[in-house]
């Protein structure tokens, strides 16, 4: 894969193929404008048709939300990270010779509940021990279990994820549980506008495939699509685009529905963002529990340490979140307080923190799929019908997919329909 050789030779987009200021090279097929998980999938489809292909990234450095920054010893994610083997992403990424590389989170995993430690009932035998639940409860949750695995979440793509549990559980602490279950898959702290599709289609696949922290954290994801791409795609870093590349197909994958509608000069029908506080630590400590998922509050810890390249020896990486509601601003010392809290729970002092990264408020979501606007169905398609030649990537288009298998998939689409448009134009002068 080429990359331009600095900032300022990348010059200025949107001025015309191969001009003296324009960052594409004459004869480039296809633009791609993002050089995160959506852009470079497209890019990858496209090189391998045969086409050439430039991506353009804004930032100086290619990942987007797929960023991994090294601290030292250890390696943050953009947040905690996970890949659903059973995914659209995975798949494809194993299709584009991408075969990631990781592991399970820790199998004890525990709730935290009434401002106490207790395990997690994962399981029909745990479900049943479990001294967090009374019997309606227990009932309720293994139905269900049961259902997941043949259920259809498409069915449920109108209906919010709060209707789709009042009418499944009565109890509330299956509820509380289940709403934790539905934020840790989908990052999302609103049950009355979130999709139940997506919130189903996140549990289904938890519980059938599993996830993994990707070895290498998702910068290595990053680094294994630009070689994939090989000599085909050539990458600009630092070239910021403000009007549309002019290229007979042009991918729009920028990160957010907002930066594609700023380019298009339109406007998009999506759903809100959702963030989230992440602080990532590197420790001289194991946590005393490796996974707690907060039921009082919203919150999440895990080990991470699998994520490290090289291995850690006597470290540890831990991950803590706090799921946000969309209009939630809080302020980041009373969050950071909370979190340090949820630390101190498992062990960690302040003495053991080596290396840490504190982000109060960073958009998890781009745009999560609502049940107003019925669910995966109801996002931009990938091919934008006013621009013949414009399509679109990111994981807030297309009808496959949450999170990383949205972005992945809708890539792999877009690439694939610009190389269609390119084939349809030849064939029509």
């Amino acid at each position: 894969m080429r990359r331009a050789e600095s900032k300022e030779d990348a010059a200025r987009p949107g001025t015309g193929a191969g001009s003296d200021t324009d960052p594409l090279r004459p004869g480039t097929d296809v633009v791609v404008v993002g050089g995160g998980l959506a852009g470079l999938t497209a890019a990858v489809v496209v090189a391998r048709a045969g086409r050439s292909v430039t991506v353009l990234e804004s930032r100086n450095r290619l990942g987007g939300r797929a960023r991994s920054d090294r601290r030292g010893r250890f390696l943050f994610n953009q947040g905690a990270h996970a890949l659903y083997l059973g995914g659209a992403g995975h798949r494809i990424l194993v299709e584009l010779g991408v075969e990631p590389a990781g592991g399970p989170p820790v199998a004890d995993a525990r709730v935290l509940i009434d401002g106490n430690i207790r395990r997690l009932p994962t399981g029909p035998g745990r479900l049943l021990a479990s001294g967090i639940l009374g019997l309606r409860d227990k009932a309720e949750l293994a139905r269900v279990m049961r259902s997941l695995p043949r259920l259809d979440p498409s069915r449920w793509a109108g209906c919010t994820a709060g209707e789709w549990l009042d009418r499944h559980v009565s109890g509330e602490r299956g509820r509380s549980l289940l709403e934790a279950l539905v934020r840790l898959g989908t990052y999302v702290n609103a049950p009355d506008l979130l999709s139940a599709e997506a919130a189903l289609t996140q549990l289904r696949l938890a519980m059938t495939g599993g996830v993994t922290y990707v070895r290498g954290g998702w910068g290595s994801l990053i680094d294994a699509l630009v070689r994939t791409g090989g000599a085909g795609v050539t990458v600009r870093t630092g070239t910021p685009v403000g009007t549309m590349p002019d290229a007979p197909a042009v991918i729009l994958a920028p990160g957010s529905p907002d930066a594609a509608a700023r380019l298009l000069g339109t406007d998009f029908d999506t759903g809100p963002t959702a963030f989230a506080s992440c602080l990532d630590l590197g420790v001289t400590r194991a946590p005393g529990h490796g996974f707690v998922l907060g039921l009082d509050r919203p919150e999440y810890l895990s080990d991470h340490t699998v994520v490290a390249d090289p291995p850690l020896v006597g470290e540890n990486q831990v991950a803590v979140m706090r799921y946000l509601s969309p209009e939630e601003k809080p302020d980041p010392a009373d969050t950071r307080a909370g979190l340090d809290e949820m630390v101190a729970r498992v062990g960690i002092s302040p003495t053991d923190i080596v290396e840490e990264m504190w982000r109060p408020r960073m958009r998890a979501v781009s745009a999560f799929p609502t049940a107003a606007v019925g669910g995966f169905a109801g996002r931009p398609p990938v091919a934008h019908t006013d621009r013949p030649g414009v399509f679109l990537a990111g994981d807030w288009v297309g009808p496959v997919g949450f999170l990383a298998d949205a972005s992945i998939a809708s890539g792999y689409r877009a690439g694939r329909a610009a190389v269609e448009h390119l084939e349809h134009r030849a064939l029509t002068r």
